[in-house]
């Protein structure tokens, strides 16, 4: 059983974190696995309530149990008082609803360029997000051209300015980003500067290079470039805005992620909206969503691939009871 758990583990790490972080610690014990949020790799700047560092973790917790339904697995999720997500498997012959998108996760992968303006069918958009909402978690899906698209675009704008405007964010920022394939080969997490199309050089001169796009003009001019390109934004909320709400809805997004994946469509977080609570607010009274709180925030589109953003050795992220 334990060779199962360590299968179910390999993919569950292969789920997306804020900055690639991989903030999660998985406890094995004799029935079940433990996922555990790793503290010591909060962001107290861009995520000072951890609220993506829950959301990861209940991506890392989809892919969970959908390797563990393809191993033949049931399995019983419980939020502990702690906030760990305690999760027990027993054998069983049926099916989760989501197993089918086991292939999807070895290929899923953020890709932050910019797209080919090449427009997502409205009827498969309507059914990508009527498959991945439940429960206190509800998507809301705006086409490129729309109005409430472009309040988002400036809404983006206005999180950069606030954003690359604090000293604290970017130093932050600055610690997760790997500025050359070998700083990228020897952390194994954080921002790879391959991820952003950046070419391979000498560390001082990627860091000069990158501090120089640290800015809002240059951050806003990226972004327009990005959001020019997509079909769709797409936003996640919640109800009550605690963490069991945060790990449903990562559950959620990791699904809807693993779809676009099978049907070939790109996606990147466009989350500056959701992290600033003065342009949260003004999100939700542009797009009329009353007292739902905005948590996630993706732009959709047709993409060439892009580099994968590496992960450390699993044996890391474990424990035994």
């Amino acid at each position: 059983m334990e060779d199962d758990y360590m299968f179910m583990i390999e993919q569950a790490v292969k789920a997306p974190s804020g900055h690639n972080t991989q903030p999660w610690i998985f406890e094995v014990g004799d029935d079940g696995v433990t996922l555990k949020p790793d503290m010591s790799k909060s962001l107290p700047i861009v995520d000072a309530d951890n609220r993506e560092m829950f959301v990861s973790l209940g991506c890392a917790l989809e892919n969970l149990v959908i390797a563990a339904s393809v191993r033949g697995y049931g399995f019983d999720i419980k939020v502990t008082d702690d906030k760990c997500v305690r999760v027990s498997f027993s054998l069983q012959e049926k099916k989760y609803r989501y197993a089918s998108l086991f292939p999807q996760i070895i290929l899923r992968s953020t890709n932050r360029s910019v797209y080919s303006g090449k427009s997502i069918e409205d009827s498969l958009m309507v059914r990508l997000i009527n498959s991945s909402q439940e429960g206190n978690v509800e998507l809301f899906s705006y086409a490129r051209g729309s109005k409430e698209y472009e309040d988002i675009e400036n809404l983006i704008f206005q999180g950069n300015e606030i954003q690359m405007g604090n000293d604290a964010f970017k130093k932050e920022l600055k610690e997760w980003m790997r500025y050359n394939k070998r700083h990228t080969e020897r952390e194994r997490d954080g921002l790879s500067y391959a991820v952003f199309g950046a070419p391979d050089l000498p560390m001082f001169i990627s860091k000069t290079i990158m501090n120089s796009l640290l800015r809002p003009k240059a951050q806003n001019k990226s972004d327009l470039k990005k959001m020019k390109s997509s079909s769709h934004a797409v936003l996640f909320t919640v109800n009550h805005n605690v963490p069991e709400e945060w790990i449903n809805l990562g559950r959620c997004l990791q699904r809807l992620l693993l779809q676009l994946t099978e049907h070939g469509i790109s996606y990147a977080f466009m989350n500056q909206p959701c992290e600033i609570e003065i342009v949260s607010g003004e999100l939700c009274r542009n797009l009329g969503l009353g007292t739902r709180f905005p948590v996630v925030l993706l732009r959709v589109g047709y993409a060439v691939p892009m580099p994968f953003s590496l992960r450390k050795e699993v044996g890391g992220f474990v424990r035994y009871k």
